[in-house]
């Protein structure tokens, strides 16, 4: 049977279509420190800014026996390491080796990529002989741009399954990849907190360290690092917790490791802020005495209510030994600045 011309010309313009977007190609980079720039530097290892393709940029960091990337945009910077820790199993991953797959199309002299791939090895806590090997499949989609898979690094067809499943979770038929374009935000970037009481400016100050404004003036300062983490449901939220009577407030710290430290500020009489000392110290303590010990590293407050009377109860989430593991409990805080685990105290 003979196809209409009309159906046939349609036909042949969506495969010619099809064919065009199917066919992806690669180009590699390197996070070779000794071929980028440092950035960062301290107890950890340090952060370094490697080269990309379309607009990208990469920023390789290690520490704290991890190592990871993460994405620069223009002037922002994209932060993947929670997913990509949540995407290995085991525990410490860190990344194989100095190369960076981008998967793009090309379009004249340039590809312009629409996903990345990268190994990561992790600690088999069962075998100390032998370890995870996991390809990790980003997609590019400027200051959007997250993971959206992973497979086993099989060596003889793991590369060619993390290819695919970049071509079908990060490219389709309609999509048209672009350079991109990202706007270069003001300096510093300010973010101001939606919470009914206290209206907290939160301010990311050029030299990296984060700044609490409260509407009475008071100014707290966050060391240098990555900001506010917020809960396990909005990681990037960057926004202090609060409560409605607005007489407490809570912070996640994001150093530029892999760790959450918990800050509280309570509210006087007086109408004056005042921080609690040794928050992070005291929830250790009072989760041990309720028979739930801890890793010191990685607290984070996920949501924040209020209790009994003049008592605020924060679900906090922690890390076990197994990453991928966590765990939440409750921790009251009371009116006066008291810590306790459920009815037993400090």
């Amino acid at each position: 049977m003979r196809l209409p011309f009309s159906l046939v010309f349609v036909s042949a313009c969506a495969a010619a279509t099809l064919t065009a977007v199917a066919a992806p190609t690669s180009e590699f980079s390197s996070t070779d420190p000794q071929k980028s720039k440092r950035i960062t530097s301290g107890e950890a290892e340090g952060s370094f800014l490697c080269p990309g393709f379309g607009g990208y940029q990469i920023i390789f960091s290690a520490g704290d026996d991890r190592s990871w990337i993460e994405l620069q945009v223009g002037q922002r910077t994209v932060h993947l390491s929670d997913e990509i820790f949540a995407a290995c199993p085991g525990a410490r991953p860190w990344k194989a080796n100095h190369v960076v797959q981008w998967r793009g199309v090309r379009k004249g002299n340039q590809v312009i990529p629409y996903a990345l791939i990268f190994r990561m090895y992790s600690e088999n806590q069962e075998s100390s002989k032998r370890k995870y090997d996991t390809l990790v499949v980003v997609k590019l989609d400027g200051e959007n741009s997250h993971v959206v898979g992973q497979v086993a690094g099989d060596a003889k067809n793991g590369n060619t399954a993390a290819e695919q499943l970049a071509d079908r979770l990060c490219l389709s038929s309609d999509s048209d990849p672009r350079p991109v374009q990202a706007s270069a935000p003001s300096t510093p970037e300010v973010a101001t907190a939606t919470g009914p009481s206290t209206g907290i400016t939160v301010t990311r100050e050029e030299t990296g360290m984060t700044s609490l404004r409260f509407p009475n003036g008071q100014r707290f300062t966050l060391p240098p690092g990555k900001g506010i983490l917020g809960s396990s449901e909005d990681p990037g939220s960057g926004k202090p917790f609060e409560i409605e009577e607005g007489w407490l407030v809570g912070v996640n710290e994001q150093p530029e490791t892999k760790a959450s430290i918990v800050h509280l500020y309570l509210k006087g009489k007086n109408g004056k802020w005042t921080e609690i000392d040794h928050v992070q110290q005291r929830i250790l303590k009072v989760a041990a005495s309720g028979g739930r010990p801890l890793n010191s590293g990685f607290v984070r407050i996920n949501s924040m209510g209020l209790g009994w009377p003049n008592t605020v109860i924060l679900q906090i989430e922690y890390f076990t030994d197994d990453p991928r593991n966590t765990k939440e409990l409750p921790i009251a805080v009371s009116r006066t600045g008291n810590i306790s685990y459920g009815s037993r105290g400090e």
